[in-house]
């Protein structure tokens, strides 16, 4: 029986730690983002998830621009840009794709390489309709923050803005 339970101890503890704590993501793509077999935008769709889906990230280092999911029961590959992480606690942990994040609650302004308006969006995408024109220099308050987009609060509306248009100061 002890070497029973010592076996079992012996073998709790050679797991790894990552097997312990899952890392889970949304999507944030704007209507559909395709779970794929291989990582390549040519690769046969195998699924399809809506915006708020949430996915298990198996491995978001290996393909450079595409995270291996767990989804619907289904294992393939998503592309990060439309993806945030979060831990297995459900709080927001870093961004599955290039370029960093801001907490929740923190103040940006709008700026722009060409000086113009940048546009607040109703989803995180370029082809969902404008919400408001917002000048450089803007103040918003950033509700969520992914590698792409950001979701912010403008003059009472909340909406989506590409996240390097906002800045610190």
């Amino acid at each position: 029986m002890l070497a029973c339970m010592t076996a079992v101890i012996l073998l709790a503890l050679a797991l790894p730690l990552t097997a312990l704590a899952n890392t889970y993501a949304t999507v944030i793509a704007s209507d559909v983002l395709f779970l794929r077999a291989e990582p390549r935008t040519d690769g046969e769709v195998i699924g399809r998830y809506r915006h708020g889906t949430r996915v298990e990230i198996l491995n978001s280092s290996k393909y450079r621009n595409w995270a291996k999911v767990r989804a619907g029961g289904k294992v393939g590959y998503m592309y990060k840009t439309y993806l945030s992480s979060y831990t297995s606690d459900g709080k927001t942990s870093s961004s599955s794709g290039s370029g960093s994040t801001v907490s929740s609650g923190t103040i940006r302004y709008i700026r722009s390489s060409n000086g113009g308006p940048v546009n607040l969006r109703r989803r995180a995408s370029t082809k969902t309709s404008l919400m408001a024109r917002m000048p450089v220099g803007s103040r918003v308050t950033v509700l969520e923050s992914y590698s792409v987009w950001s979701r912010v609060l403008y003059q009472k509306k909340d909406g989506w803005v590409m996240t390097k248009f906002l800045k610190s100061r």
